[in-house]
């Protein structure tokens, strides 16, 4: 069994589970970002109550930092949750387009099958109108050829005579040498 570049491209696909993990980032982002910015407050608010630098370094350590660290864990988190979402949100899209599509696909080709009925209904009617040297629509005023555009495939197309007093189409031009086919017939 050979290996289709497809087949290779859909190995290479992520699975994703589908909304279990992106919660705990959610969760885990909306505890850490409160909880690093109290302990930047926490650590400010001790450094600023003493003159002192040697007494300051353990606030600025344990609590600044600490603090930033868990500020950024927490962003880092809540932007993992949303990059989640929105690739959840983008396959889905992604199915419902796929599915459209086929859809699409498949109203084009019950109309393209359509199409052919007609197209063979209409080549049907012209032959079989073709043992009449000239035609017109039900209460058409023109004279056709019977494979002329206007009246190929249209329903009660009847036979004429240039006895009628019908004007000749524009499009199929009947001539004369008709005329006299059909006063011979």
């Amino acid at each position: 069994m050979t290996e289709t570049p497809a087949l290779r491209l859909s190995a290479l696909k992520t699975k994703v589970v589908s909304g279990r993990y992106d919660r705990w980032l959610l969760i885990g982002g909306g505890l850490f970002i409160p909880l690093g910015l109290v302990l930047i407050v926490l650590g400010w608010a001790g450094a600023a109550q003493t003159p002192l630098l040697q007494e300051q370094v353990p606030y600025l350590i344990s609590g600044g930092m600490l603090g930033v660290a868990l500020l950024s864990v927490g962003g880092f988190a809540y932007f993992a949750y949303l990059l989640s979402v929105l690739i959840r949100d983008g396959r889905a899209r992604e199915r419902q387009q796929a599915g459209r599509d086929d859809a699409m696909i498949a109203r084009l080709e019950r109309l393209e099958s359509l199409l052919g009925v007609i197209a063979h209904n209409g080549v049907r009617t012209a032959k079989s109108t073709s043992n009449h040297k000239l035609v017109a629509t039900p209460t058409g005023t023109m004279i056709h050829r019977p494979d002329c555009p206007v009246v190929a495939g249209r329903d009660g197309v009847r036979a004429v005579t240039w006895s009628e007093g019908l004007r000749p189409c524009s499009i199929c031009q009947p001539a004369a040498g008709d005329k006299k086919l059909i006063a011979t017939d």
